[in-house]
């Protein structure tokens, strides 16, 4: 659980950086795993679609 909270927290430190303007503020880490984590949604959501490749992701 503690790990979804960390991801929760670094997803709303991206939204509040985009929202500044200046997201590469962001530590490298934090952009990092906020991109993995918009990588995994998107994998669940399209999980069911047969065409979901690497080059879809």
């Amino acid at each position: 659980m503690s790990r979804l909270g960390s991801v929760g927290l670094d997803l709303c430190a991206a939204y509040l950086a985009v929202q500044s303007g200046g997201p590469a503020a962001l530590p490298a880490e934090t952009r990092r795993q906020v991109l993995l984590a918009r990588i995994r949604a998107f994998i669940d959501h399209n999980l069911p679609d047969p065409r979901l490749g690497p080059d879809t992701i």
